[in-house]
C-alpha cells in the first residue's frame, strides 16, 4: 500500500512560563494506512476532532506524563477507525479516546478509547460534553481529562450538592466546563452569575446560557465590590476554575456553610510563581466546605450523567457552544488561546469533519410533466427540476454561525439548480441564505462534461 502525507503538530521542546504558537510546529510526515505486521491489538485511525484543554499546559513542561519535544502532541479526540487488529474495533467505527495531534494515529495502548455509541447528536461533542471518563498522569497526579460534561456535572451535583434557590457564582463562565454548570443551576431552579473576560462572552452568558447575570472581570477594578454588588445576601455556590484574586474575593463574599468546587486555577498555570491566596481565614469562620476535584473519581456515575443529558441536548434544553479551529495548521493557535481566554465556549480543532455532499447534491432531476399545476413550475417553463433544502450537521465558528439558516440543530442549505431538457446545467444557485460548502457545490456542477453556465444576470 502506497504511504501518504501525514500533517502532525509537534512540540519543539520543554516550554517555560507561558506557551507561544512557535513553540510548536507543523510537519509533514508519511504513513501507511495499514496496520503494520506483527502490531496485534492496535487501530489506525484518521482523527475527525481533537480536544483542546487545560491540562495540556502542563503537559508542555519537563514533568511527569509531559509531551515527548519533537514528537506530536497527544490529547483527547473524535477519529473513525482506517484499520484494525483488534476484535473489539473494525474498520468505519467511530472511537473516542486518546489520539495524537495528527491526522492519522496508530493507536496500540487502546485502554483509554470507547467507541461512540450515540451518533445522533454532533460528534464534535465527545470532545467534551459527551466524552468518556479518562485519565492520565502528571505532576506526579492523576488527573481527569477531556470530560468538561462529566466535570460540570460531578463538581456541581456531587461536590456542591446543590439546592433550588441557592445563589451560585461560576468563574470562567463561557469556557467549556462553566457554561454547563450555569445551566445545570439553572435547571436546578438557583440564581447564577458568571464571570468572562470579553464583552461577547458576558452576552453569550445572559443571552445563550440562561445566567442571570454576568460581569467582564477585566472591567472591575474591584472583584470584592463586583460580586458585593451581584451577591447582596452572598454566594452559596462557587464553582472554581480561575483561582489567584477572583478566589480571593470571593472567599469573603461566601455565606455561612458555602461550598466551593475546586475544578481549575487557570490564570495560575503559566506563572512560575503561583499566587498566593490571603482570604482563607474565611473558611473558618463561614465554616465554607471547599473541595477539589477530579471527574474520573466519579466514573461510577457517567451512565446516570448520559440519562439525564442526553435528553437536555435533543430537547434544546442545554445549549453547548464550541468555539472551532479548522484543520490543523490552526491548533496551535487554537491551544495558545485557549490560556489567553481567547476561545468562546469548548475549544475543538477539526481536522477532518465528516462532511459527504457531492454524491447527494448532483442528481438527475425528475422529468415535471408540462401540465403540472405547482405555481412555482411556471418561473422555469422549458427547465427542469431543482435542488433545494438539504440538511447537514457541520461545524461553524461561533462568530459565523448567525450566518446560517438551521433546522434541528443542522445547517440549512437552499441550493437551486436548473437544467435544460438535455439535462444541461443552465443556472445554480447554491446557498440562497449563505452556506460554507458553496465552493464545493460550484466546483462539483463546473467539473460535470457539460459545464455550466451561468446568466449574468
Amino acid at each position: 500500500m502506497m504511504n501518504i502525507r501525514n500533517k502532525q503538530v509537534i512540540l519543539k521542546d520543554y516550554v517555560k512560563g507561558f506557551p507561544k504558537e512557535s513553540d510548536m510546529l507543523l510537519k509533514t510526515s508519511t504513513i501507511t494506512l495499514e496496520i503494520p505486521d506483527g502490531c496485534n491489538d492496535a487501530v489506525l485511525v484518521k482523527n475527525l476532532y481533537l480536544s483542546c484543554d487545560p491540562y495540556m499546559r502542563n503537559r508542555m513542561s519537563h514533568v511527569q506524563g509531559c509531551f515527548t519535544p519533537a514528537s506530536p502532541l497527544t490529547g483527547y479526540g473524535v477519529s473513525r477507525v482506517v484499520d484494525s487488529s483488534n476484535s473489539k474495533f473494525k474498520k468505519g467505527d467511530l472511537i473516542w479516546g486518546h489520539t495524537g495531534w495528527e491526522e492519522y494515529t496508530l493507536i496500540t495502548d487502546l485502554s483509554s478509547s470507547f467507541k461512540i455509541q450515540h451518533k445522533d447528536v454532533p460528534l464534535s461533542y465527545y470532545t467534551g460534553l459527551l466524552g468518556e471518563l479518562l485519565a492520565t498522569y502528571f505532576l506526579h497526579e492523576i488527573h481527569g481529562c477531556g470530560m468538561p460534561g462529566m466535570t460540570a456535572y460531578a463538581g456541581f451535583y456531587e461536590v456542591c450538592c446543590p439546592k433550588k434557590g441557592e445563589t451560585v457564582f461560576v468563574s470562567a463562565a463561557s469556557g467549556a466546563v462553566g457554561q454547563l454548570v450555569g445551566q445545570f443551576a439553572k435547571l436546578m431552579g438557583c440564581y447564577v452569575v458568571g464571570s468572562a473576560g470579553t464583552k461577547d462572552k458576558v452576552d453569550l452568558l445572559k443571552n445563550r446560557f440562561g445566567f442571570d447575570d454576568a460581569f467582564n472581570y477585566k472591567e472591575e477594578q474591584d472583584l470584592n465590590a463586583a460580586l458585593k454588588r451581584y451577591f447582596p445576601d452572598g454566594i452559596d455556590i462557587y464553582f472554581e476554575n480561575v483561582g489567584g484574586k477572583m478566589l480571593d474575593a470571593v472567599l469573603l463574599n461566601m455565606r455561612l456553610h458555602g461550598r466551593i468546587a475546586v475544578c481549575g486555577m487557570i490564570s495560575q498555570y503559566n506563572l512560575e510563581q503561583p499566587e498566593g491566596v490571603h482570604n482563607l481565614v474565611s473558611l473558618i469562620s463561614k465554616r465554607i466546605r471547599m473541595e477539589g476535584f477530579v471527574a474520573s473519581d466519579y466514573y461510577h456515575l457517567y451512565p446516570k450523567y448520559l440519562e439525564m443529558v442526553l435528553p437536555l441536548i435533543k430537547e434544546g434544553k442545554i445549549t453547548y457552544v464550541e468555539d472551532i479551529a479548522e484543520g490543523l495548521e490552526n491548533g496551535p493557535g487554537a491551544l495558545i488561546g485557549l490560556y489567553a481566554g481567547r476561545n468562546v465556549g469548548k475549544q475543538v480543532v477539526v481536522v477532518a469533519p465528516l462532511l459527504k455532499l457531492h454524491p447527494l447534491i448532483l442528481v438527475t432531476p425528475k422529468h415535471v410533466d408540462d401540465e403540472c399545476t405547482n405555481a412555482r413550475w411556471k418561473s422555469f417553463k422549458g427547465c427542469l427540476g431543482a435542488l433545494d433544502g438539504t440538511y447537514i450537521d457541520v461545524q461553524t465558528p461561533l462568530l459565523d454561525k448567525p450566518r446560517y439558516h438551521n433546522r434541528k440543530g443542522g445547517i440549512r442549505v437552499d441550493v437551486l439548480g436548473v437544467v435544460d431538457r438535455e439535462m444541461n446545467f443552465v443556472y445554480m444557485l447554491p446557498g440562497l441564505e449563505g452556506f460554507m460548502a458553496n465552493g464545493r457545490v460550484l466546483r462539483d456542477a463546473v467539473n460535470r462534461a457539460n459545464g455550466l453556465k451561468v446568466p449574468n444576470s
